[in-house]
């Protein structure tokens, strides 16, 4: 026997337990350091998908995080060099924050481009280069190719993964 049952109004969770997946990320990060030391220098990415803010509670599973809040560890995320990058379905500020505080060795960047195709949608992208876009050096900001510039090679992003927009 079914019930008649009608989904409305949403119900889901207004926030997200972000701290416990950047603990649990960061954890990993530590765990793979002594690999990833006999391979040579690499390029190490943290990328978070989610689609509403971070609880404003610290970390509680994490054995080595527990008790950082959200921005700690987007801070240490960039402290170590990890590239930070969000992909959210809705334009959040909190998420925002927190990839600005994620900047890496505490270097001061342009404003970073939203690669979202749909206006509702937000796509931060740090330390990856898409297809079709070039390298700037430091401090330009030009809006087209400059001259003595090249264009660079995308390290190993495929253009669905990011651009196709969470359709």
């Amino acid at each position: 026997m079914s019930l008649p049952c009608r989904f409305v109004g949403g119900g889901g969770e207004s926030c997200s337990l972000i701290a416990e997946g950047l603990s649990t990320a960061l954890q990993l990060f530590d765990d793979f350091k002594k690999m990833r030391e006999q391979i040579g220098q690499t390029h190490k990415v943290c990328i978070l998908i989610c689609n509403s803010p971070p609880y404003l509670l610290p970390a509680v599973e994490s054995t080595t995080y527990s008790g950082y809040t959200t921005e700690n560890l987007v801070q240490k995320i960039g402290e170590r060099g990890i590239h930070f990058s969000i992909v959210s379905p809705r334009k959040l500020p909190a998420l925002r924050v927190l990839f600005d505080k994620a900047t890496p060795g505490g270097m001061l960047e342009a404003q970073p481009k939203d690669f979202s195709q749909d206006p509702r949608h937000m796509i931060l992208i740090r330390g990856m280069v898409l297809p079709g876009q070039m390298l700037m050096p430091p401090g330009h900001r030009g809006p087209g190719p400059q001259p003595g510039l090249q264009q660079v090679q995308p390290p190993s992003v495929m253009e669905d993964d990011i651009l196709m927009d969470l359709i």
